[in-house]
């Protein structure tokens, strides 16, 4: 049993699910395993304690992460599978931060994952102590915010159609990454988002992650793009779209993240 992988799909999001060892070095596994030449290819590693609901995650490139929201719902997803939990509201630890999920439906496999506001932190500010509304970037004024989700994340408001004009390609992403690095204390996760200004709601969402590059959706950015939507008065309707299986839900103390994920493949790995 110790040396079987699961992998999930969660809204796009791909991640390797494995019982944790402590005899074997993640940080150089979740690069050969998430590889997609020499691995079975994700996004990222999830190592759980399934006994106290512990999980810890690695990025593609080795990096440790403290968050992941679509790794959470993986980990949830993993525990039904693993221990039966289902419909019940389960406590997962992650970063010595609980946060709490419950599946909502078995087939296709749903789930939620509950977090707290006082879990994420909006006035977040350089490393000279100064409060950022804006970034010069190519002649362009980027309106941006940072949020934390237990990890570090910049929301770029992208109102003057940058990625239309393609003028945000990956080159341009991964310059505004190093930029935002040395104005803050780590490099951010960049979550770019259009909004229509008419029906105040989002219109197109890009994803670009630490340690992977661009992704189909991200749980933790989904969740900070709500946040900013919440304090900007455009989340009207509390119920918000990221993609066709993934939402974000705004309640009163808690935003929380609802999306479907399956099962993709089982099997054994080598150490």
């Amino acid at each position: 049993m110790k040396n079987i992988f699961y992998k999930y799909n969660c809204s796009g999001n791909t991640f390797v699910v494995v019982k944790y060892d402590s005899n074997i070095d993640y940080k150089v596994f979740s690069r050969k395993i998430c590889s997609k030449n020499d691995g079975v290819g994700a996004d990222g590693l999830l190592t759980v304690k399934d006994d106290i609901n512990e999980v810890f995650y690695y990025n593609q490139d080795g990096s440790q992460a403290l968050f992941c929201g679509n790794g959470l719902r993986a980990t949830l997803h993993y525990l039904k599978d693993q221990k039966g939990l289902y419909k019940k509201m389960v406590p997962i630890l992650f970063n010595n931060e609980v946060y709490y999920g419950k599946s909502l439906s078995e087939e296709p496999f749903c789930s939620e994952i509950r977090i707290n506001k006082n879990q994420i932190k909006r006035n977040i500010r350089t490393k000279s102590g100064n409060k950022m509304d804006f970034i010069n970037y190519n002649n362009y004024k980027l309106k941006i915010f940072p949020v934390k989700v237990g990890v570090f994340h910049i929301v770029i408001i992208n109102d003057t159609n940058l990625l239309n004009n393609e003028f945000l390609n990956e080159n341009d992403l991964i310059e505004i990454k190093r930029l935002l690095a040395n104005l803050y204390d780590e490099e951010p996760n960049i979550d770019i988002i259009k909004l229509n200004v008419v029906t105040s709601s989002l219109e197109e969402v890009t994803f670009y992650e630490r340690g992977v590059g661009y992704t189909s959706t991200c749980g933790s950015g989904s969740i900070a793009i709500a946040s900013i939507l919440e304090l900007m008065n455009y989340a009207m309707e509390q119920y918000i779209k990221i993609s066709d299986d993934l939402f974000v839900v705004i309640k009163e103390n808690t935003i929380n993240l609802i999306g479907k994920s399956r099962l993709v493949t089982v099997g054994k790995y080598l150490c």
